[in-house]
């Protein structure tokens, strides 16, 4: 936060005064600059981009979407690791001591996991033993023990491993009963009262099966306060370093949805402000997401296929933060140039040629930059570097080559007005003449895009408690509402999505004719037959009594202009059939 206010106050007064004080010997040398010029009046890349998405937009799209269902399939499916031993490198000495001690003594007793067990009574005192605590305290250790996953367990009454006699500590001699307290020491708290219990797992200690068996052996420990009245008193924790992994691991997909949530509303508002759109940052968003599935998954594939590791926990994390604030710079970069020129008269197919063939170059060489930077990362040694690395090198420089010069566009090409609409109080673009005589979109079409939206929020919601395991949720929710919503899975979100973005664009699109009439689809045609009527139908021009029903389809600027004749003194016009009649004759 502090960098990025330093860089802000730098470049809102140090650079303005640079460039004041040089003015244009800053730009040396200018022949870098004349060659520029050489190479645009021949027309250069980005105009044949330009171009390109002017006659194949619908490809365009296409491609864009057949690319993005595998790639998203790969991401939902794929799983992040936690594994912080497979990220030092092999070569280091701590690596290497570690795998040797794993070997010899085996990675669950490197790193065992914890059950701590806090009871109300004494448990040993002196040379005093509870045995009917220590009882509870055994069952609770051999119920670990059966636990799938779990190799040996060590605690009070398995101080090696194995069960000790405990049953029978009064009929030992004192050296033996001394003995067997110092057995327990360890496994014992300072205050007499509290247990431990050492599970060792059979697999590795960072793996998703101990993540898994963590799991398991928390389940187990809800059974045991249930059936064992002590244990029920007590309270029980499960610790060490596979749970703090599991824990970690649910902290970060509750974390990682609330933050897309908070970024991606952040985003919207803030672009609905200064863009003076609605549409806009919806389709900034769905660009950016694609370009992070697509990087996403060919690093998924990358590190699977050659190096056999999946993607560290962090990376999605980082990569939306990182891509979300780089997208919306390169994109504000093309949308504000296409906007300023749409403002000023242009046509929206003009508009885009012009921006694309003006900013394409500055999109690109800072999406190099920045994609050379963080792909500086791939020299590490360290895997977690490498995967960041080469996910942000891909994503930026899929964004600044691919996304930006062509989908972008693409897209905007096909929404034509809805690019720039937006409520009166909110719009920068203002409204042009053509788009006064294109029909307004009807009420019922409003209400049903409007219904399917809160439906798809409505949804988002539920996902959101179903996903987080919302405490009122799970409160006031029913068994059976519970079961129903644990189906709904992110592909029915992105098909409703997909839905209602194609429902929309299909109703609301429309292409001008040359008498200035929109080219509505079947569907939109489908839709005004259901609620219009003629007589609600407001007359852009009034009807002529002088001109005969054939006539009447002269464009309005025609009709404008017979209507401008002055009346006739005395003499009555001759009609359009009559002239024609003549002509004939």
């Amino acid at each position: 936060m502090l960098g990025i206010s330093v860089a802000l106050l730098v470049a809102l007064t140090l650079v303005p005064a640079a460039l004041s004080l040089f003015g244009d010997r800053i730009f040396w040398p200018r022949g870098l600059g004349l060659w520029r010029k050489g190479k645009e009046k021949s027309g250069n890349y980005y105009a044949r981009a330009a171009q390109f998405t002017a006659k194949h937009s619908k490809l365009v799209l296409l491609v864009a979407l057949a690319i993005s269902l595998p790639a998203a399939s790969t991401v939902f499916s794929s799983q992040t690791s936690h594994d912080f031993i497979a990220q030092i490198p092999s070569t280091l000495e701590s690596r290497a001591g570690y795998n040797v001690m794993s070997q010899g003594f085996g990675a669950g007793t490197v790193t065992p996991t914890y059950t701590i067990v806090q009871t109300p009574v004494l448990l040993v005192s002196g040379s005093w033993i509870n045995v009917t605590a220590l009882k509870a305290v055994s069952y609770a250790e051999n119920s670990t023990l059966a636990v799938p996953g779990v190799s040996k367990v060590y605690g009070l009454t398995h101080p090696s491993g194995n069960p000790i006699p405990f049953t029978s500590f009064g009929q030992l001699n004192p050296a033996q009963q001394q003995a067997m307290i110092l057995s327990m020491k360890p496994f014992l708290g300072s205050d007499g009262k509290s247990a431990m219990v050492w599970a060792s797992l059979s697999s590795e200690p960072y793996s998703d099966a101990a993540i898994a068996t963590v799991a398991r052996i928390r389940e187990n420990v809800g059974s045991l306060k249930s059936q064992v009245p002590l244990l029920g008193s007590s309270v029980m924790y499960v610790g060490g370093a596979t749970a703090s992994v599991t824990d970690l691991t649910n902290s970060t997909g509750s974390d990682f949805f609330n933050l897309t949530t908070l970024v991606l509303v952040g985003v919207f508002i803030v672009l609905l402000l200064a863009l003076g759109s609605v549409f806009t940052p919806l389709r900034l968003i769905f660009t950016i997401l694609l370009s992070i599935s697509w990087a996403m998954a060919a690093t998924v594939y990358f590190f699977r296929t050659y190096f056999g590791t999946n993607l560290i926990w962090i990376l999605p994390i980082m990569l939306l933060v990182i891509m979300v604030g780089l997208g919306l710079d390169y994109d504000i970069f093309l949308v504000t140039r296409i906007r300023e020129y749409v403002a000023g008269g242009s046509k929206d197919d003009e508009a885009i040629d012009t921006a694309v063939e003006r900013t394409g170059g500055i999109i690109t060489v800072t999406g190099l930059v920045t994609a050379g930077a963080y792909g500086t990362m791939m020299l590490s040694q360290i895997p977690m570097l490498q995967q960041l690395g080469l996910a942000i090198l891909t994503v930026v420089l899929l964004d600044a080559t691919l996304t930006r010069i062509y989908l972008v566009p693409s897209i905007m090409r096909r929404m034509k007005r809805l690019n720039w609409w937006a409520p009166s109080f909110l719009r920068r673009v203002p409204v042009r003449p053509d788009e006064k005589l294109i029909p307004p979109i009807p009420l019922k079409i409003k209400l049903g895009v409007t219904v399917e939206t809160f439906a798809i929020i409505g949804l988002s919601i539920a996902m959101y408690l179903d996903y987080a395991h919302n405490i009122y949720f799970q409160d006031y929710a029913s068994q059976t509402f519970s079961t129903i919503l644990s189906g709904i899975n992110v592909w029915t979100g992105a098909f409703l999505a997909l839905t209602s973005f194609l429902t929309t664009y299909f109703l609301m699109r429309g292409k001008s004719k040359p008498g200035g009439q929109p080219k509505a689809s079947r569907l939109g045609k489908w839709a005004e037959r259901l609620h219009t009527h003629p007589s609600s139908i407001s007359k852009i021009a009034p009807t002529l009594p002088d001109v005969s029903a054939r006539a009447t389809t002269t464009p309005p600027i025609e009709q404008k202009t017979v209507a401008s004749r002055p009346p006739a003194t005395g003499k009555t016009e001759p009609s359009v059939t009559a002239d024609s009649d003549k002509k004939k004759d």
